[in-house]
């Protein structure tokens, strides 16, 4: 960026302005807009954080100490980051960067998929794949209503690929990215009858637990008592119960050094 508060509209700039002196708190951030920019209503306030983040003037920082908590801050992306220059490249062409490397972390994926893991619409991204048409491969997987797309050099892993054994039991993080990077295929790994409890109402992917890369089931893990809980949601077989267990076990034992 030029300047801190280049092409920054005048309603916003006490929120660039608020940050000068380093990294705040959202409550803190609103609070000091709200005493220098006075009888500015707090809608108007939120509206231009809002623009601030989104335009690349802000960043975001987890300054907790522990991965069991999280503890936003705000940043000057100028300061935070001084090297960085988000107007190296023209939008398409930061568009196309992303989605190729959305195909290299997930693919294969289908367009619905990168639709909602990137938040664009299909404006944007339908330009970017034609772009990159020459270096993407169309696989066709199972009942999806869509082939997917795969970077025709990663074509490799589908021939590598081995599928996994039945007791192959993981507790997988809220929001792991391993299922987040996904949405019109996600019967691939969860039983359409079961999105509900895998993901909560805004989208973001529980705590899992993984039967062979699927998910059958959730975990979470109580603080005040140190222990998981857990909930299956359908009978498993005999072998798998003792495979989680040693999962919850190995679970608990790494959660509580870490508490």
């Amino acid at each position: 960026m030029a300047s801190t508060t280049a092409s920054c509209p005048a309603w916003p700039t006490k929120t660039v302005e608020a940050l000068l002196p380093g990294p705040l708190a959202y409550r803190e951030l609103q609070d000091r807009v709200a005493k220098a920019a006075a009888r500015t209503p707090v809608e108007i306030i939120r509206l231009g954080i809002k623009w601030a983040w989104e335009s690349g003037h802000l960043v975001y920082l987890n300054t907790a100490g522990s991965l069991h908590q999280e503890q936003r801050a705000f940043a000057l992306t100028s300061q935070a980051y001084p090297g960085l220059d988000l107007n190296i490249v023209s939008v398409g062409e930061a568009t196309t960067a992303l989605v190729r490397r959305y195909l290299r972390a997930f693919g294969p994926a289908c367009l619905g998929d990168l639709l909602w893991w990137s938040g664009l619409n299909r404006a944007d991204i339908l330009p970017a794949l034609e772009e990159l048409r020459p270096e993407v491969i169309p696989v066709h997987c199972g009942d999806l209503p869509e082939p997917m797309l795969l970077l025709a050099d990663d074509e490799n892993i589908l021939r590598a690929a081995e599928p996994l054994p039945a007791d192959h039991l993981r507790l997988t993080a809220f929001e792991d990215p391993t299922f987040k990077g996904y949405f019109t295929s996600r019967t691939r790994y969860v039983d359409p009858r079961h999105q509900q409890t895998a993901f909560n109402q805004i989208g973001e992917v529980r705590a899992a637990i993984t039967a062979a890369g699927r998910i059958v089931g959730s975990w979470a893990w109580h603080r005040q008592q140190r222990r998981v809980s857990h909930q299956l949601f359908a009978t498993t077989p005999k072998v798998n119960r003792r495979a989680l267990g040693r999962r919850i076990t190995e679970m608990e034992d790494f959660l509580r050094s870490e508490a």
